[in-house]
């Protein structure tokens, strides 16, 4: 099914009660598309084979899309800014992280815009991801930067381009290409669908993943 799994959490609570009833793990699958990405499996790979940079302390994401210029329509689309993109940005960040819980979360511009924090472990140390996301553009753009404090290493991906580098002061480690010739939409879910059908899916397909990215995205902080 498409993300989200469930529009709130009583919901999620349901399907999560099924558990042992049926077999939710076995049948049902989420399309966290956004995980998917070239340039997000470039530093995924990456970071794997660089275990030495350490644990990832700090993430800023910034999604931003133009769908205030269709007015009322983007919000009868879509509903807000953090409905739409803060499932893609957390569904992304799972690649990279083991999420928690959202610490704080403000709705801004009627809905049109979002900044939300929340925790993650990452090798057994907790850092914060700041998601921030907003309509208030007249192009998409959408970038995100993970930081590992220890060695000074950092990894920028450019989702709209489906680029990346890591760098660590002058250094310049790797980095990422595209030639364009793809679709960004196609390029997340040709390698989606093949995970799918590959009779191993990827867990972020899977519905401990969307329990978990849900729960994040629907919670209220604090409560």
């Amino acid at each position: 099914m498409e993300k989200p799994i469930v529009h709130d959490l009583a919901s999620l609570m349901e399907l999560c009660e099924l558990d042992g009833k049926v077999d939710v793990r076995g049948r049902v699958f989420t399309a966290h598309h956004f995980a998917f990405s070239p340039e997000v499996d470039w530093a995924s790979e990456l970071i794997g084979v660089n275990s030495g940079w350490g644990p990832i302390t700090a993430v800023t994401s910034a999604f931003y899309d133009p769908y205030v210029l269709r007015g009322p329509e983007a919000f009868a689309s879509y509903v807000s800014s953090w409905t739409d993109s803060g499932v893609n940005q957390l569904s992304m960040l799972t690649r990279f992280v083991d999420l928690t819980e959202i610490t704080s979360a403000r709705q801004t511009d009627g809905g049109a815009s979002a900044w939300c924090t929340v925790d993650f472990r990452s090798h057994g140390e907790v850092g914060t991801a700041r998601l921030r996301s907003s309509w208030l553009t007249g192009s998409s753009s959408k970038e995100s930067s993970l930081v590992f404090g220890r060695s000074g290493v950092e990894v920028w991906i450019d989702h709209t381009a489906m680029t990346g580098f890591a760098a660590r002061q002058g250094e310049l480690l790797g980095s990422f290409g595209n030639d364009g010739r793809t679709a960004r939409k196609i390029a997340h879910y040709r390698p989606l669908y093949a995970s799918l059908l590959s009779g191993r899916p990827d867990p972020v397909l899977g519905f401990d993943a969307a329990a978990t990215i849900t729960a994040i995205h629907r919670a209220v902080p604090g409560v």
